[in-house]
């Protein structure tokens, strides 16, 4: 299950603060050709928090309007820090960055993006990877995810189980959203699609848990 509000003006202030952290690494025109990712593999997580908003996990965003930040953070690169699920790739497919470090207090939203990461990776384009989430593919994707994070996320398997429908429904829902507005995003054009899904691609994607409140993850 997922919540179905969030304070609007907690969420901007949010996303205000992500491109303040995008912009502050921005020393290069293309930050990766000169730094050594494997050293993104020793970030440190934060402590698991007593509880979680509302007791629930938003493994959907739930916020409409991302294409307003668009004009803002177009091919930025650097490295994203992003909060969220799906929400993280809209904002990715435009800012073209070296590095993705998805960072959530939720560690369910962290094994999501391990879930997203194995799916982007088999996915040749945007009807692959939205086909994958759907009932008939559900099957396939659960064995698939079983095999690839056998070693790292043994529950994943069962977080895909049971918020398959939903991210299903989300992600067709914004897909046809996106195309009716002519805005592209990482599902209604193959070049933002492939900028997503070479992050996870080249091992360039790195979920933590994270608080914005404490100090290790940021």
């Amino acid at each position: 299950m997922f919540g179905t509000t969030r304070n609007t003006m907690g969420t901007l202030f949010t996303y205000a603060l992500l491109l303040v952290v995008a912009l502050g690494v921005l020393t290069t025109p293309s930050l990766a050709q000169e730094l050594d990712v494997s050293a993104f593999n020793k970030l440190e997580e934060d402590e698991r928090p007593k509880e979680i908003t509302r007791k629930s996990h938003y493994v959907v965003s739930n916020e409409l309007h991302h294409h307003i930040f668009r004009k803002h953070v177009e091919d930025l690169k650097g490295v994203f820090i992003g909060v969220g699920a799906d929400q993280l790739y809209i904002i990715a497919s435009w800012m073209n960055p070296d590095v993705l470090v998805p960072l959530d207090f939720d560690s369910v939203i962290v094994d999501l993006h391990r879930i997203y990461g194995v799916i982007f990776k088999s996915a040749a384009n945007t009807k692959e990877f939205v086909d994958a989430w759907k009932t008939k593919n559900a099957g396939t994707t659960h064995a698939l995810l079983k095999k690839e994070l056998a070693e790292t996320c043994k529950r994943c398997p069962r977080i895909f189980k049971q918020n398959r429908a939903t991210i299903s429904w989300r992600l067709r829902r914004t897909k046809r959203q996106y195309t009716k507005m002519k805005v592209p995003i990482f599902l209604t054009d193959e070049a933002l699609y492939n900028r997503v899904a070479d992050l996870h691609r080249k091992g360039r994607v790195f979920p933590i848990r994270g608080d914005l409140r404490k100090e290790k993850g940021i």
